[in-house]
């Protein structure tokens, strides 16, 4: 498989951490109830956001580590 050049890495990289930062965010705002959703569902709603958040910031970490190998 070819690899990403290190600038389009590190920009998929840090465009995910920008999404990561987003979830993160909605997560804590639907958690809260900020965001208008069914009390039953405020939790999980919030889990799913945030464990979301954690995969977008790790697959971001990722490619930003492989732009440094480059």
């Amino acid at each position: 498989m070819a690899r990403l050049p290190a600038r389009s890495a590190r920009i998929v990289g840090l465009a995910l951490w920008a999404s990561a930062a987003f979830l993160g965010g909605l997560a804590m705002a639907a958690s809260t109830g900020l965001v208008p959703v069914a009390v039953e569902l405020r939790t999980t709603l919030a889990a799913v956001l945030g464990g979301v958040a954690v995969v977008d910031a790790l697959i971001g970490f990722w490619f930003f580590r492989s732009s440094l190998d480059s």
